[in-house]
């Protein structure tokens, strides 16, 4: 059954806990160091970050005092534009690193224009990472690297993750989200970028009904090509569900019903676009969804509230009818009104989606769970 998150065990984030990290450091005297591993992704928001927090504390847990570290980031994430995967690694991996060594590099519009312009060489930034990585590194056995994106990502500075991972000499782990045939497609053509960097490939995210695919047709046609699958990780719809909250926050979006159910959980989003017959059979399919629609739209309102539905997004800044609200109010199912247009709500909430809010409760507890079960740990370490 699909909890919220605040619904995870508050025990189970004791695996960072500082007991826990004085064993971990007793255990690691015993373990010989490990080069670095580097995360990278085949596309946009396929789960590299959870995978490399999650890698981090897999590692600990087998007596590696294991460190994290991203060469390059984006701007964004704390008031002094710290990246915010460093920011949360810092804080759920307790990190005593400097902020700045985690990111030695972020990339800001004075990044880019320097660039543009031939103000700064590639150097100076390679310089930079690699005096950050010899920090971050000191004592400890290894360091899990986060890459920018996809292997390409930040080649206009000379810091694409192939770049990096040659100047580091890491090995890459190529992270991709389940997408059929063209998730193949993107593992062949980041296998090609990383060159002999290239470690393995982890597919994440598969459907429970498309195991068997990935593992009887993906698996053998990918080793057949010379790529190793280290790890097929099954969709897990805790990890990337949203709070209706979270989408009151991103659309800033003014809320007409049921204000106590901004703690709801949503795991996917309908936009309503069709006649009302054809919206109540299409939103009885899906359970703890967001359906985006038109505010003068009430059939498709009306149909929404009859289904199992966390929250109704009202585009247009158009008012429903008092009834409308009421039957709402009645159920128990926020309306939330915004005036953006449908197409780009309904983009503002998949951002949502993208990005794992991996400082709540019991979710990097999750992820670490999954890759223990779902992916070779012991053979990444032998590969390092």
């Amino acid at each position: 059954m699909d909890t919220g998150a605040n619904e995870f065990p508050r025990e189970e984030l004791s695996i960072v806990s500082p007991k826990y990290k004085e064993m971990d450091a007793m255990s690691a005297k015993k373990r010989r160091p490990l080069g670095p591993l580097y995360i990278t992704a085949a596309g946009e928001h396929d789960g590299k970050s959870a995978i490399a927090l999650g890698l981090c504390l897999a590692l600990r847990r087998k007596g590696y005092n294991a460190g994290y570290f991203k060469p390059v980031g984006m701007l964004g994430g704390h008031a002094d534009g710290t990246d915010a995967d460093a920011l949360a690694a810092k804080e759920v991996l307790e990190l005593d690193d400097d902020l700045d060594d985690i990111c030695p590099v972020t990339i800001t519009a004075q990044v880019n224009d320097d660039a543009l312009l031939g103000r700064k060489k590639v150097k100076s930034h390679a310089a930079a990472i690699s005096k950050a990585l010899a920090r971050v590194s000191g004592e400890r056995d290894v360091v899990v690297m986060e890459a920018l994106g996809d292997p390409g990502r930040g080649a206009y500075l000379g810091l694409s993750a192939a770049d990096i991972a040659e100047l580091t000499q890491a090995q890459a782990l190529l992270v991709a989200g389940y997408g059929g045939t063209a998730m193949l497609d993107r593992i062949l053509a980041g296998r090609a970028l990383l060159g002999q960097r290239f470690m393995a490939a982890v597919i994440n995210r598969v459907p429970k009904t498309r195991l068997e695919r990935v593992e009887t047709g993906y698996h053998p046609f990918l080793e057949a090509r010379g790529v190793d699958l280290f790890g097929v990780i099954r969709e897990e719809p805790r990890l990337s569900a949203v709070s209706v909250g979270d989408i009151r926050e991103r659309l800033g979006a003014e809320v007409l019903s049921a204000d106590a159910g901004m703690a709801k959980t949503v795991t996917s989003i309908l936009v309503g676009a069709m006649n009302q017959e054809h919206a109540l059979r299409y939103f009885q399919r899906v359970n703890d969804k967001a359906v985006i629609t038109g505010g003068d739209r009430s059939d498709i309102i009306l149909a929404a509230l009859e289904t199992p539905t966390s929250v109704v997004v009202l585009t247009g800044h158009l008012h429903p009818a008092p009834s409308v609200i009421g039957r709402a109010e009645e159920l128990g199912v926020p309306l939330l009104l915004t005036g953006q247009d449908t197409m780009t709500a309904a983009s503002d909430i998949r951002e949502l989606f993208g990005h794992m809010r991996i400082r709540e409760t019991g979710r990097l507890e999750l992820i670490t769970k999954l890759i223990e079960e779902s992916m070779d740990v012991d053979a990444i370490v032998g590969r390092l």
